[in-house]
């Protein structure tokens, strides 16, 4: 949580500059990127060859914004994002590498909230801005997290191995989050948004405890003591590109005006009646 201190800082910052195309308007931004689960294991009289390993996956998001102030926007989002997370065991030897791991059960998350979006943090050019925001939402694990084993490798047959049950929690929880974005502004209606971005969820959704592990120590001994707990929590990283719009709507055209023409007055009918009388 501490890595968020420094972007809550650059929210409050006053800008000096102006986009370029001045005025905000609501905005649509569509996007997609990689995100990374962290996942951290609680260990009990255990090397640290046990742990957590997560990869790249792919997610979505749509996003709607209103402008509040002339640099503060709100923002609604709704995001959809796999969060694969793997147990592992991982040995390093003088000419080996091994690796063996099961899939946990975390595959998805469907996340929508709120933000508010600082703009104009920073110029960095005619077309670049430096933006930031903070995100409060609730998550929802897809599919339900359920009660289940799990088991990699052959626990106590002489081998490396583990095994595990999960007891779940709750299926949703709240989140919050943090991004600090690079505005791309190409057109006087569209722009692009290069976004990194950090949500922690406040509680776990489920609890991973071990039921029996093997594995070699130091002395190239078997052991079978020790155990291991993982939060099964909602934490990622993920970098994004949107592309938005302005929903900006297409003036009326003015009105022209035209410079009155200057000409004589045609002659009165009367004053022409009594010219033609002869005194």
């Amino acid at each position: 949580m501490c890595s968020i201190c420094p972007i809550i800082g650059l929210i409050f910052l006053s800008g000096l500059s102006t986009l370029a195309y001045g005025q905000h308007y609501p905005e649509l931004a569509l996007g997609g990127g990689l995100t990374r689960a962290h996942l951290s294991m609680q260990r009990e009289q255990l090397p640290n060859r046990f742990r957590t390993v997560s990869d790249l996956a792919v997610g979505g998001t749509i996003r709607v914004l209103l402008p509040v102030q002339p640099r503060w926007m709100v923002e609604s989002q709704l995001q959809i994002s796999n969060l694969p997370v793997e147990l592992g065991y991982r040995e390093k030897g003088a000419t080996y590498y091994s690796s063996s791991s099961s899939g946990l059960p975390l595959a998805g998350m469907v996340q929508a909230g709120v933000g508010l979006r600082r703009l104009e943090l920073l110029q960095l050019g005619l077309q670049w801005t430096l933006e930031a925001a903070l995100h409060a939402s609730y998550a929802w694990a897809a599919p339900a997290v359920v009660r289940q084993t799990g088991q990699w490798g052959n626990p106590g047959n002489g081998q490396v191995g583990a095994s595990w049950e999960q007891q779940p929690k709750r299926q949703g929880t709240p989140v919050t989050g943090a991004e600090t974005a690079f505005r791309y502004e190409f057109a006087e209606r569209q722009y692009m948004l290069f976004s990194l971005n950090y949500h922690y969820g406040l509680f776990p959704l489920a609890e991973i405890r071990s039921t029996q592990i093997s594995y070699f120590d130091a002395n190239n001994q078997l052991r079978t003591d020790g155990r291991f707990t993982v939060p099964l929590r909602i934490s990622y990283a993920t970098v994004q590109v949107c592309y938005g719009w302005r929903l900006k709507f297409a003036q009326a055209r003015p009105t022209r005006w035209h410079t009155p023409r200057y000409h004589i007055a045609p002659p009165d009918p009367a004053e022409e009646d009594n010219a033609d009388v002869q005194p």
